[in-house]
């Protein structure tokens, strides 16, 4: 899957099929390249090869241009990011639990209705 990314916090070793990005550099933080290439996946997805299974290599990602600001925004802007990330993942949480509460109430009205519970009964 073209852009899906994570990070690792050890060595290891992948497939061809997967790109890995290690730096060494005091000016570039690993999330905010991870970030930046989850934002980039549509135009990714454009660049890779039409073939059975799209893949992107190095020369591809290479040619990627990356604004890299000063470190102590890329931090920022990853905090904000996460700060962000969350209130959303809260939201997705609400919704759900919200709409299995609403399946039941559903089920429960078709229950109640079709088993004589929900109106009078006539012969009652």
């Amino acid at each position: 899957n073209i852009a899906e990314t994570g990070i690792l916090n050890f060595k290891s070793c992948f497939p061809d099929s997967i790109v890995g990005f290690f730096s060494t550099s005091k000016f570039c933080d690993t999330k905010f390249i991870e970030f930046f290439i989850r934002t980039e996946k549509d135009s990714l997805e454009r660049y890779a090869p039409a073939t059975a299974q799209k893949n992107i290599n190095l020369e591809i990602l290479s040619k990627l241009a990356i604004p890299l600001p000063p470190i102590n925004e890329q931090k920022e802007i990853i905090t904000k990011i996460d700060e962000i990330l969350s209130i959303i993942s809260h939201n997705e949480n609400l919704i759900e639990s919200s709409l299995n509460k609403i399946s039941h109430v559903r089920q429960s009205i078709l229950m109640l209705a079709f088993t004589g519970n929900l109106i009078p009964q006539e012969n009652q």
